[in-house]
């Protein structure tokens, strides 16, 4: 039951395009893919972790070792190109998750951050809603 209600407040919350990668942006100070239509086209878990040392980033996808990216720069063509394997080059959208771990110096305490899709259906936020919140 209350599953059902917190993913009829998320499909609610997602179901337009409502600026949810640019948050995740101004919180990480991290550049995401960006375009017309809707871009987060998977989830992205973007974990932000306290650097000891060296800043760089880890990404990976479903059939795909992790990268390390020395670069925040390469991040967005990273996503990008993990979001083409996973949901295709054109506009479809995947459940499968891209995971981002951003070692950053300035981060005060470890943070997950999740980005969903903009346009999800009811029955495709359900899925999701189990698989990272319950």
């Amino acid at each position: 039951m209350i599953s059902n209600v917190l993913a009829e407040i998320l499909y609610s919350t997602c179901k337009l395009k409502a600026g949810k990668s640019s948050v995740l942006e101004a919180l990480s100070g991290i550049q995401l893919p960006r375009g017309q239509n809707i871009c987060t086209r998977c989830p992205l878990e973007l974990r932000m972790k306290n650097a000891t040392k060296d800043e760089y980033a880890l990404i990976r996808c479903k059939d795909m070792e992790d990268k390390r990216l020395e670069s925040f720069s390469q991040i967005s063509e990273e996503v990008l190109r993990c979001t083409n394997i996973l949901a295709g080059t054109h506009l479809g959208v995947s459940s499968s998750p891209i995971y981002l771990t951003v070692y950053k110096k300035d981060i005060q305490a470890d943070l997950t951050l999740i980005d969903l899709p903009g346009i999800l259906s009811k029955n495709f936020i359900k899925v999701l809603f189990s698989s990272y919140l319950l």
